[in-house]
């Protein structure tokens, strides 16, 4: 059997180091999964030795989100399947231009080398976040049961990389990377399936490696003070829902692995995620 070619961001960080394990163990994928560098290669055969032996290739994107980045992945391999998992945030001492960089900046360079070079593309899933949905739901008056893209906020990111703010930059990267993708799923010159997975807070084991645990997650950080006692007082959460990691793991993995088309009308709940429906064409 022939196996099908999945291009995987983000493989040394929280989300994206546990995708290649479970794409591997299903004998139906070979995983290409770019890394910054041969140190970024190294740390994870050694947590994962046994990707050796497996399908998968860890081929070094020095620069994630320059123009044409993964132009030369798509034009030696028929990919079949993109998973975008890359982009990290934490709240303290954030450089709002690498938070840009990171969460919007990767995306398009990945959705730029898909649209034009994805000849084999069936399915472009992004990594997103719950917060471009929550945004305009954190009061009781305001929340409403059944969410839409009609609530997903709209903040200009060239207004906020004026403002400085790290959050507020946060919030617009993840809005406009969500925009970019679906208005290239509008396109009538392609024909293929984009899905944006929309997790809440996130905590689990790690399977990368880190320095210390202040290089995890910033929802883990949460996790980790509320358990072991740390807050003598519980602050207030950006994100008002956490849940295990493994459920997001098998969301990446169930969104590889469906077959056929999304609904256009309606969101699509898997595990953690909201899938924006997206599919009409991409």
């Amino acid at each position: 059997m022939s196996l099908e070619t999945v291009l995987l961001t983000g493989a040394g960080g929280f989300i994206g180091a546990q995708i290649p394990e479970q794409l591997l163990k299903s004998d139906e994928f070979h995983v290409i999964a770019p890394v910054r560098s041969e140190k970024d290669t190294q740390s994870i055969l050694a947590l994962h030795p046994e990707y050796s032996d497996k399908n998968g290739r860890f081929p070094i994107v020095a620069d994630y989100g320059t123009n044409g980045a993964f132009d030369e992945i798509f034009r030696e391999t028929e990919i079949k399947h993109v998973i975008h998992a890359a982009g990290r945030f934490r709240f303290e001492n954030i450089d709002p231009e690498k938070i840009i960089y990171d969460n919007y900046d990767t995306v398009k360079s990945v959705i730029q080398s898909a649209e034009k070079l994805g000849r084999c593309l069936m399915r472009l899933v992004l990594t997103g976040s719950v917060i471009v949905e929550i945004t305009g739901q954190m009061k009781p008056s305001t929340f409403k049961e059944e969410l839409t893209e009609a609530d997903i906020v709209s903040i200009p990111l060239e207004a906020v990389r004026e403002s400085g703010d790290p959050i507020a930059c946060y919030v617009a990267t993840k809005a406009e990377s969500s925009a970019l993708l679906f208005e290239t799923a509008s396109k009538p010159s392609v024909s293929r399936d984009a899905v944006e997975l929309l997790p809440a807070g996130t905590a689990g084991p790690l399977a990368h490696s880190v320095p210390d645990l202040t290089a995890g997650p910033h929802s883990l950080d949460r996790a980790y003070n509320l358990l072991s006692g740390t807050w003598k007082e519980i602050p207030g959460t950006h994100v008002p829902d956490y849940r295990c990691a493994g459920r997001s793991f098998s969301a990446h993995l169930g969104s590889a692995q469906r077959k056929g088309e999304w609904p256009t009308d309606q969101y699509r709940q898997l595990g953690l995620a909201l899938f924006a429906p997206g599919v009409g064409k991409i």
